[in-house]
């Protein structure tokens, strides 16, 4: 990361999945088009409102079995652009108040349409140019300390490639 903006590969800086892990897709991430991250009129014209430069995604089943865990990182033209995104959206859902660490996060649980999952969570935040959606769903709901975790290993990784 040079001044709040992050080059190369956004791949690279997704959340790294634990060694024991089952990854679905490519292990080092999939590229996203401004078409596939939007999921709605709304969000596509966002998108281009906001700068939409790239986007990448890996999603992953814990190696207990216990959760799918999804990292959806978008670039924008600036950081202000990435902030401004992250501030226009929000889910339907019960709020959710993760431990504070000094980023700006939001949390909702969301109402499950599968019968395997009852625990569906999403997590939204930024960081620099960079917008991040974590998505946890599983048989039961994720608990704050786990969604916290997550959340503070993606930035690390957004801030230090590690």
């Amino acid at each position: 990361m040079d001044g709040g903006r992050h080059r190369g590969d956004l791949r690279y800086f997704l959340l790294a999945p634990p060694a024991d892990a089952e990854v679905y897709g490519d292990e080092e991430g999939t590229e996203l088009s401004r078409s596939e991250v939007a999921d709605s009129a709304d969000v596509k014209q966002a998108l281009a409102t906001h700068g939409f430069k790239a986007a990448a995604q890996r999603t992953y089943l814990t190696g207990d079995g216990d959760y799918e865990v999804s990292a959806q990182l978008v670039r924008f033209a600036s950081e202000s652009s990435a902030t401004a995104y992250y501030n226009d959206f929000y889910y339907q859902g019960t709020r959710i108040n993760l431990p504070s660490s000094g980023s700006p996060a939001k949390a909702y649980r969301l109402s499950s349409s599968s019968a395997e999952s009852t625990g569906s969570v999403i997590v939204l935040s930024h960081q620099g140019d960079v917008h991040i959606t974590l998505s946890v769903t599983g048989a039961k709901t994720p608990g704050k300390d786990l969604l916290a975790r997550l959340l503070d290993k993606q930035y690390r990784r957004l801030r230090t490639g590690r």
